[in-house]
């Protein structure tokens, strides 16, 4: 009965806590150096989130050490983690960035995913040393320029290393901006506060959640609503900056009724997604599975939304909405060398008769018709007269001119 009651209280608790997410530290000192994983551990917990946190953090350690340690390999298979966080030796961007990427890159691919595919790393953004540190004097620059450079190294470190990036160095770039100290006497590691707002960083980075008013502290009232803050603007603000969010795609922002358009995923992740699903407002088609969908046309003006849901084979899936971002004007955007003129440009006719009043030598293999899905219609030209020999319901319908001394095209509205 003892032991039916204990399960009874384990599965309680599981249960008011919700799921537990893994995390493995492989890093050094400035993982260890006041507890981070232990603060992030109490700092969830705080929110109601149920952490199991694991590390290995030798003083020094470089990911090119890491990645032959027999005990780092251990400790990577040793759970089906949700994540594992990869903290290189601080100086290594700075004097070798090749080294960081190349083995964060096969620590990823070749024992994360190895153990688990769906395991997502996210790789620790370390901070520039504070001014006034002999390693920055030794290099000959300042504090600014070396976070500049930090910032912008581990910023696009995911498009070779698939994961996220936590933007813990960032956020301690703001903190000493706004004259709060988050640094040890040695100019080089975090004290107490600058690990509580790592912390933070850390919380943001894997729930997507803002730290905004988490209870648990070890800092000042004040004190701790800056460092919430600064983690929220670095994380919250833009999610996909730092490959928390996955979905971005290019297109054409401004296109012309007709159109034909192509779009293309920009999408860093591994496992990469199984499933695409993709909605165009007011676009024909509508929607698309393709990973590249290509040929959609926009029949009419204005700004449309288009949203991307993707789904991986670990049941992963995020959807972006892009708001009125396809820009679609009703002029065709040809240059016109010379202008055209129409004795008339909106008709009433079923079967139009253009008039044409132009001194230009222009002949009917200079002219063609089109609809706006790109058919071409028949028609005759003569004594600066175009025909149109078909039916027209209420549409526009272009005049393509490529003629010696002019050129353009030109949209015409039929039964309006």
């Amino acid at each position: 009965m003892k032991n039916l009651t204990t399960l009874a209280l384990s599965l309680t608790f599981s249960f008011l806590m919700g799921q537990t997410d893994s995390i493995l530290f492989l890093g050094n000192s400035y993982t260890y150096t006041s507890d981070l994983p232990g603060t992030l551990n109490s700092l969830a917990s705080s929110a109601g989130k149920s952490l199991y946190i694991d590390s290995y953090t030798p003083g020094g350690k470089q990911l090119s050490q890491h990645y032959v340690d027999a005990t780092s390999l251990s400790k990577i298979n040793s759970k089906q983690w949700d994540f594992v966080v990869l903290q290189e030796q601080s100086q290594m961007p700075a004097l070798n960035p090749n080294i960081t990427i190349s083995y964060a890159q096969a620590i990823v691919l070749n024992q994360i995913k190895v153990n688990n595919p769906c395991t997502e790393a996210i790789v620790y953004m370390t901070w520039a040393r504070e001014a006034g540190n002999a390693w920055l004097i030794e290099l000959n620059t300042t504090h600014e320029a070396l976070a500049e450079y930090y910032e912008d190294f581990y910023e696009d470190i995911w498009k070779y290393v698939p994961g996220r990036v936590s933007p813990v160095g960032r956020a301690f770039h703001q903190a000493t901006r706004d004259g709060l100290d988050v640094y040890s006497n040695d100019g080089s590691h975090q004290n107490s506060t600058g690990t509580y707002l790592a912390a933070c960083v850390f919380y943001a980075t894997i729930y997507k959640s803002s730290p905004v008013g988490i209870a648990y502290t070890s800092q000042s009232a004040e004190l701790t609503q800056k460092l919430q803050q600064i983690a929220h603007d670095v994380v919250m603000t833009d999610l996909y900056e730092h490959n928390i969010n996955k979905v971005r795609f290019n297109f054409t922002n401004d296109i012309n009724v007709g159109e034909v358009i192509d779009f293309e995923e920009q999408i860093w992740m591994e496992p990469f997604p199984s499933v695409f699903s993709w909605s165009f407002e007011s676009a024909d088609p509508l929607v698309s599975s393709s990973e590249i969908p290509t040929g959609i046309v926009y029949n009419q003006a204005g700004s449309f939304d288009v949203s991307l849901t993707i789904t991986d084979e670990c049941g992963y899936t995020e959807t972006r909405n892009f708001m009125d971002t396809v820009h679609v004007s009703l002029t065709t955007g040809t240059t016109t060398i010379m202008k055209l003129p129409f004795t008339q440009n909106i008709l009433y006719a079923s079967n139009p008769t253009l008039n044409f009043n132009y001194d230009y030598n222009l002949k009917a293999q200079d002219i063609s018709v089109v609809n706006m899905n790109g058919q071409l219609l028949d028609f005759n030209f003569e004594n600066n007269s175009l025909s149109i020999n078909q039916t027209l319901s209420n549409q526009y319908i272009i005049v393509k001119v490529n003629g010696a001394e002019v050129i353009g095209d030109y949209k015409v509205l039929v039964n309006r």
